[in-house]
């Protein structure tokens, strides 16, 4: 993986998501990770934030963190090129929509949930 852990102790995350922040807020909540989030960001209805490049721009100024410190996930090659946008690392994942093509840009690529929180949990444990 092209992911190097960073020295930091903080366990809770930020999340952006590219459907409106309160279907954001359903899903982690219903999968058990809402106490994991500090913030949770997505477009808004009138459309601002629609581009994800711009939504992970906004969420990395409105929470302070810098680019060296988060971590972009996503199925699609919008979601590396947002990463790469933002000078953040990307891990993309096989079980969405995109294609393994998709997915070249990305420093890590994770084919089964279980992995991603494995790695997850070793890239945040070794902040």
């Amino acid at each position: 993986s092209g992911l190097r852990p960073r020295n930091r102790s903080r366990t809770q995350g930020k999340l952006g998501a590219f459907c409106q922040v309160a279907n954001t807020r359903k899903i982690t909540a219903h999968f058990g990770m809402a106490h994991f989030m500090t913030d949770e960001f997505g477009p808004k209805l009138d459309g601002t934030r629609n581009d994800k490049a711009d939504l992970l721009a906004h969420a990395l100024e409105v929470t302070g963190e810098g680019a060296a410190d988060a971590v972009m996930i996503g199925d699609r090659d919008h979601d590396i090129d947002a990463a790469r946008a933002n000078h953040v690392s990307a891990i993309a994942v096989s079980w969405g929509y995109g294609s393994a093509e998709e997915h070249t840009g990305a420093d890590a690529r994770m084919d089964r949930p279980e992995l991603l929180a494995e790695h997850l949990l070793a890239y945040v444990a070794g902040r």
